[in-house]
């Protein structure tokens, strides 16, 4: 009887060492599983952060990659952002001359531009957006690679924002903090036809901040835009 009840205490032992290896396996198995998914889970999104960056990089290269070639007797088309209206010389004569009223567009030879552009004040003009290219290929053309955009879809979209601080930023963008006198006496004026014409009907607070900015009061600038208009008849 001994025997019997110690073969039984024996085979309870190692069952219950069965069971609990059995336990260690499957727990072992579920970790491994575990460990699995979160690895296929973290290349998944590394995956789809590796094709972000690349459609990033793709788009942004897509302006400066893209190649123009013009012939020198080609034509490319210029604009005038300059309320008063904008002209230049060519000092050597071969390209005679530009006056440009403002919106005014007029069609320019790829050469005349080329002689145009050895005055860095008139290069300027474009990059500063106080003039423009109408064709965007046209700025790769003459290696301008940054240029401000002073449309006037732009301004309203800027001056039109209900947030003050939001707009006073945009101001220090596009004059570069108030340093580029031109485009400070460019904006002033444009702003002022628009008040004119009610394209900007802001509320108090909103043009005093903007009044403020440019240390003027736009009825100046009105006036003086409707004496010049009286003058022209």
């Amino acid at each position: 009887m001994a025997n019997t009840k110690t073969t039984a205490k024996s085979t309870k032992k190692v069952e219950e060492v069965k069971n609990v290896e059995e336990k260690v396996i499957e727990k072992g198995e579920e970790k491994s599983i575990d460990e699995v998914s979160i690895l296929k889970q973290q290349l998944e999104e590394m995956k789809k952060a590796m094709e972000a960056l690349i459609k990033e990089k793709s788009e942004a290269s897509v302006p400066s990659s893209k190649i123009v070639v013009r012939n020198e007797e080609d034509e490319v088309i210029i604009g005038c952002r300059v309320l008063q209206g904008i002209g230049w010389s060519d000092p050597t004569g071969a390209a005679g001359d530009i006056r440009l009223a403002f919106n005014e567009e007029q069609s320019v030879s790829v050469s005349d531009m080329k002689r145009f552009f050895r005055q860095h004040s008139v290069k300027k003009l474009f990059e500063d957006g106080l003039c423009y290219f109408v064709e965007p290929e046209s700025y790769a053309l003459f290696n301008i690679r940054k240029h401000i955009d002073l449309s006037d879809e732009k301004l309203i979209e800027i001056l039109t924002n209900s947030d003050l601080n939001e707009i006073v930023r945009e101001l220090n963008r596009l004059t570069d903090n108030k340093k580029n006198s031109s485009i400070i006496n460019c904006l002033v004026f444009r702003i002022c036809e628009m008040i004119r014409k009610h394209i900007l009907n802001w509320d108090y607070y909103t043009r005093k901040g903007v009044e403020d900015y440019f240390n003027m009061e736009f009825d100046r600038g009105i006036a003086t835009l409707d004496a010049i208009d009286s003058i022209r008849g």
